[in-house]
């Protein structure tokens, strides 16, 4: 088919992809929630995040050929869009290995698979870099890996799960997440239950970076 000249992006993991197979010229909205590049400021946003607050005449009003979903959240989008002759990409990524296969299909789609090529080689390669970095800093040369809390938000306390990407990327820089076996994605937890499972690292996210 035709490589889509007007991309409207709903997903601010998929926009960045699409701006690092340098094709953001392609790029015509986004939403607030799409912030990185810093660049991507530039281009106009059709609201929030949460597919309930974008309505489908905003949408269509930037006339594109091409609208990036993610899974669940814009379901009820699809057909309606199909519907107008508007191609849909969907993005569900929970695992490294997902966003790998993400950014070759968009590659697909956007005509740039020798892009997508290269950037899932660097992507490799900086995880292979990070691992070697990890073991390196690990005390003792312990062989068990490092447990990791990793912080999503506070009060209340929310933390990634077992079907996080997060949980997935600990894994294959060789860390543990102390919640890998909690069946949410990001499910909330307590001070208790965090002192309880005794990480030996801690992250937390830069909040005033997020503007809270």
């Amino acid at each position: 088919g035709l490589v889509p000249a007007r991309i409207l992006s709903l997903v601010p993991s998929t926009t960045e992809i699409i701006s690092a197979l340098e094709a953001q010229d392609s790029l015509v909205a986004r939403t607030d929630f799409c912030n990185w590049p810093p660049e991507t400021k530039n281009t106009p946003s059709v609201g929030g995040f949460d597919g309930k607050t974008i309505s489908l005449e905003r949408i269509v009003a930037y006339k594109p050929d091409l609208v990036c979903l993610a899974d669940v959240m814009h379901n009820h989008l699809i057909q309606p869009l199909e519907n107008l002759g508007i191609q849909v990409f969907m993005s569900d990524s929970q695992t490294m290995e997902d966003i790998y296969q993400e950014i070759f299909a968009l590659g697909s789609v956007l005509g740039r698979q020798k892009e997508a090529q290269a950037l899932c080689d660097l992507i490799q390669a900086q995880l292979e870099e990070a691992k070697n970095l990890v073991v390196s800093k690990t005390t003792g040369g312990q062989s068990a890996p490092q447990k990791v809390y990793w912080e999503v938000a506070a009060s209340p306390y929310f933390s990634p799960g077992k079907d996080s990407f997060l949980t997935d990327l600990l894994a294959v820089l060789g860390l543990q997440n102390i919640f890998y076996d909690l069946p949410q994605s990001y499910p909330q937890v307590s001070e208790e239950g965090i002192i309880a499972r005794q990480p030996d690292l801690i992250f937390f996210p830069d909040y005033n970076s997020l503007g809270l």
